[in-house]
Formats: C-alpha cells, structure tokens, sequence
C-alpha cells in the first residue's frame, strides 16, 4: 500500500503513524526503518532535489518516533548532501531524526522491558 503527502496531512501524525505501523508489521517478524531524505521538502532538505509538498521536518521526526515507540529492528537514512550543501543542515536534521528514533527505542524498550 502506498501512503501519500494528502494521506499524511487528512489525519492526525500519530494515528497516520499507528496505521502505518500496523500495515508494515503484519505477518512479518520485525519492521526495519528506511528513510531517504528526499521524502523532505525541499525547504527542509538542502542541497537535495528542489521537490515540493513533501514532509516537514516536524512531520518526519513526528513519524520517525512513533515508529520506533512501537520497535524497529533497524533504520538507516539516505542521501545527506555534504556537497551541496556546505551549513551541513542535512547532516544535522539527520543527526536529530537519529537522536529521535533513539528516543522512542528506549521508550519502547521501558515499556516492553
């Protein structure tokens, strides 16, 4: 199933999330986490492709922690642009989706002990 930018904004973030979650989990032994940062808007992914209507960072770091509240087994993220982009912003908003995910591993881990 595909979810898209208008399906992400018609709902609350967390209930998207719970869906989203509930979809990738089913029949399958652990959910791994893959992000490409092209999912961004372009005003939140500098030096990436200049695509528009796509995730905020709120959105996406949103997503990210309910995701990994639930348990993931893994994540990775892709296509930081160090060239192109020379503030190192998107090296930094992937630092905080890492910081994130992190964050709602360990709640996942406190509540699943």
């Amino acid at each position: 199933m595909t979810v898209t930018i208008n399906d992400i904004r018609k709902k609350n973030l967390i209930e998207t999330a719970n869906e989203v979650y509930e979809m990738a989990s089913k029949d399958v032994d652990g959910v791994y986490l893959s992000i490409c940062s092209d999912v961004l808007d372009f005003a939140f992914n500098p030096g990436g492709p200049v695509d528009g209507n796509g995730l905020s960072s709120y959105e996406l770091l949103t997503l990210v922690h309910e995701f990994t509240k639930k348990g993931v087994i893994g994540m990775d993220f892709v296509e930081v642009y160090p060239q192109q982009d020379p503030n190192q912003f998107s090296a930094h908003l992937a630092s905080t989706i890492i910081l994130y995910a992190l964050a709602g591993n360990a709640l996942n881990m406190q509540n699943n002990g």
